[in-house]
């Protein structure tokens, strides 16, 4: 009980760990169990069991299959002339996998009660939190920032801008059956029972096109359902 592992500039605690050399003697496997840790100096990862894949000594993959939570640090700005300050992205779900490559997160895939929280970013200037839910989502992201977020089964979601840095200038929720929230390109696509609610207005639709640049939307009709 209460493992502790370093390796690089990692820090794996658990209960229990089983460790499994591969045939290169630069790639193993770990095994986690109970109360399950990684943390180094801008993430941290919890849950039940993780499995970890290193190859080449950098990690490959890490499969969570329980509780699975995700913290995310960086620096940035909710003032353009002030200094940059340490921010958190929280991500979790039931199950997550995530993707590395040389030793960086470049896609995750959470499923089962999936919840995003993130801060949205132009350059380093914080623009909003976005907070999305659904049954499973899809992420991609390229140095340490999300690109772009594929969300599915009842997703809700809610951006909040910050005052003064972006055009969105009230609070806007939103939900569909699908959504693919480019967020690289600024814009989110809505599919099937479609709703953005902004500014007290509420607009329905099959396809709801939302362009967070100029903060214009688009709706269409799809299957019969009308805007």
């Amino acid at each position: 009980g209460d493992v502790h592992f370093y390796k690089n500039n990692q820090i794996i605690k658990c209960q229990t760990l089983e460790y499994k050399e591969l045939l290169n003697e630069k790639d193993f496997l770990l095994h986690l169990y109970n109360q399950a840790e990684l943390i180094d100096s801008s993430k941290q990862l919890f849950g039940d069991t993780l499995d970890i894949y290193y190859k080449d000594s950098l990690i490959q993959n890490i499969n969570i299959k329980s509780n699975a939570k995700f913290l995310n640090y960086r620096y940035a700005k909710y003032n353009v002339n002030k200094k940059a300050q340490r921010i958190e992205d929280n991500i979790t779900s039931n199950r997550m996998y995530i993707n590395f490559d040389k030793g960086n997160v470049v896609s995750m895939h959470l499923s089962e009660m999936a919840t995003t929280n993130f801060n949205v970013l132009e350059d380093t200037l914080v623009k909003g939190l976005s907070h999305s839910s659904g049954d499973s989502i899809f992420i991609d992201i390229e140095k340490n920032i999300i690109n772009r977020m594929q969300m599915f089964g009842g997703v809700q979601g809610i951006f909040t801008p910050e005052k003064n840095n972006t055009k969105v200038d009230s609070t806007v929720t939103y939900e569909a059956d699908y959504i693919d929230y480019q967020v690289n390109n600024e814009m989110s696509y809505l599919y099937n029972n479609a709703m953005v609610n902004y500014d007290s207005n509420e607009l329905k639709a099959g396809e709801i096109i939302v362009d967070w640049n100029s903060n214009k939307l688009n709706a269409k009709m799809k299957d019969s359902v009308y805007p």
